[in-house]
């Protein structure tokens, strides 16, 4: 597996923020050490692999690596999220009446707001009947 030669042939195993507590992945970091290696844990919580870690550090990953960065003098590049709108119809027909969902969602899922987005207008053109409507709230979502 190449995870686990990673790790063998490793000087040093950074475990951030991870409870080292599911396998086998919680054991990847001790081959290091069986092959002169050093661990190093950051995370809020202990672990149970503490006690063969070179350097454990109880806080937060983020807060710990921009110290790190700092004395290093390097800078950590902005977060760039890319995003893609996904629109989902979906619709059934029962009794001469077509019943259809309209949502317009992040690719990443409904708890990933689209945060370049404030509303979506929906009209329907060839439906004068139909009035336009304007959706205010994420997920956006329409029933007809």
């Amino acid at each position: 597996n190449s995870a686990e030669e990673q790790c063998r042939t490793a000087d040093l195993v950074l475990c951030l923020g991870t409870s080292l507590q599911i396998t086998p992945a919680c054991n990847m970091p001790l081959l290091s050490i069986k092959n002169g290696g050093k661990v190093a844990i950051v995370n809020l919580q202990a672990t149970p692999k503490d006690k063969k870690a070179s350097l454990v550090i109880h806080g937060l990953v983020d807060k710990v690596i921009a110290g790190v960065m700092c004395i290093l003098s390097l800078r950590i590049p902005p977060y760039i999220r890319t995003d893609f709108i996904q629109l989902l119809l979906r619709h059934t027909v029962k009794k001469k009446c077509v019943r259809w969902t309209l949502r317009v969602t992040s690719v990443h899922g409904m708890r990933a707001p689209l945060s370049f987005l404030r509303s979506i207008e929906v009209s329907f053109p060839d439906r004068s009947d139909m009035k336009p409507v304007v959706l205010m709230e994420q997920p956006f979502s329409l029933q007809r």
